[in-house]
């Protein structure tokens, strides 16, 4: 029985390519084109949508990704402080 642990391969470059793509799709979501445009329509006069229900839906989407993206940004200072821990052992 061998009293050594396996030896792994770090990918380094690989992680950080896969970093650099979280970063990226953080500043597409960070983009508040989206959201403008949504703010537009939801002013929109009559007759757009008007119904409790189409207000209902698309204020329970808004609650959800606004819950998301904290959920997100907790998730990546979690993610960075433990690496960081990690790091130093």
């Amino acid at each position: 029985m061998s009293t050594h642990a396996p030896t792994a391969t770090h990918d380094i470059a690989k992680l950080e390519q896969e970093i650099k793509g979280l970063q990226t799709s953080l500043r597409r979501l960070a983009d508040d084109k989206h959201m403008q445009k949504l703010l537009t329509i939801i002013r929109r006069p009559p007759p757009g949508w008007t119904t409790l229900a189409e207000f209902a839906l698309v204020a329970s989407v808004v609650r959800s990704a606004r819950s998301q993206m904290e959920q997100l940004a907790t998730l990546q200072e979690d993610l960075v402080n433990g690496a960081d821990m990690v790091g130093r052992g």
